[in-house]
C-alpha cells in the first residue's frame, strides 16, 4: 500500500504509449495556446470527445499535457508579437517582447517556459501542503474559492 503503488504509478505513466500521448498533448496544447482566444480549458473541452475510447490513464495524460502545452503556447504570441493569447500571458509581454525586438526571442521563450513550469510546481506544492505560496507569509488555505491557492 506504500511505495509499491508509487512505483506502479510511475511504471504506468512512463509506458511508451503514455509518453507518446504526452508528447502529442504538449504539441497540440502549444498550437492551441498560440491561437488567441483559445486556452487550455477550451483545448481540453475540444479534445475531450476524442478521449472517450482511450484508457483512462492515457486520456488524463493527454488532456493534462495539452493544458500544460497551452500554458507555454500562450507565451509565444506574447513574446513574438506583443499580443497575449491568454490572460496569464499578459505579464510575459512586458519583458518578452522587448527581448524579441533585441533579437533575444529564444531567451525570452526559454524564460517563459521556465516560468510556466515554476508556476505549475508552486501550485502543486500549495495544494499538497494546504498553504498559499503567493506571499512571503504562509496563509492557511481553507477556502476552495480562494484564488491565491
Amino acid at each position: 500500500m506504500g511505495i509499491e503503488n508509487l512505483f506502479l504509478g510511475f511504471q504506468q505513466a512512463l509506458a511508451h504509449e503514455n509518453l507518446l500521448y504526452a508528447a502529442i498533448g504538449i504539441m497540440l496544447g502549444t498550437i492551441v495556446g498560440v491561437l488567441p482566444g483559445l486556452g487550455g480549458a477550451n483545448g481540453v473541452a475540444i479534445l475531450l470527445p476524442l478521449t472517450l475510447r482511450m484508457p483512462p490513464t492515457s486520456a488524463i495524460i493527454l488532456l493534462t499535457s495539452l493544458y500544460w502545452g497551452a500554458l507555454f503556447g500562450g507565451a509565444i504570441t506574447s513574446i513574438l508579437f506583443n499580443i497575449p493569447g491568454e490572460p496569464w500571458s499578459v505579464a510575459t509581454t512586458f519583458d518578452g517582447y522587448p527581448m524579441a525586438r533585441q533579437g533575444r526571442s529564444g531567451q525570452g521563450g526559454a524564460t517563459g517556459g521556465a516560468g510556466s513550469h515554476l508556476a505549475i510546481a508552486r501550485q502543486r506544492r500549495s495544494r499538497l501542503t494546504g498553504t498559499c505560496s503567493t506571499t512571503v507569509d504562509r496563509v492557511p488555505c481553507n477556502d476552495e474559492r480562494d484564488h491565491r491557492c
